[in-house]
């Protein structure tokens, strides 16, 4: 989870990539911003394979109007408390868009 709570209310762009792996379960990869509408950032991948790294990578641009805003993996799915998931060369980058 990475905490962008010094951006409330503000127009950011996110970016971001990173290698992943879930060990234990097939299932989705996809990364979130909590906000209004919970918008999935770059291309989710659905029946992600286990013990593989996946690369990721997508961009956003949006006003973070929740109350805590944070940009982290989704693990909604029935077999996510068998499953363990490894994030390696996670690269992020949040631009203030009233600095542009």
């Amino acid at each position: 989870m990475y905490k962008l709570h010094k951006y409330k209310n503000q127009a950011v762009t996110i970016k971001y990539s990173a290698d992943v792996k879930r060990v234990g379960a097939e299932g989705e990869l996809r990364w979130q911003v909590n906000n209004a509408d919970y918008p999935a950032i770059g291309t989710k991948i659905l029946d992600a394979e286990p013990d593989v790294w996946h690369s990721m990578s997508g961009e956003w641009t949006g006003v973070l109007t929740d109350d805590y805003p944070v940009f982290y993996m989704s693990s909604w799915e029935n077999n996510s408390d068998k499953t363990t998931y490894y994030i390696d060369k996670f690269v992020i980058d949040v631009i203030d868009m009233k600095d542009e």
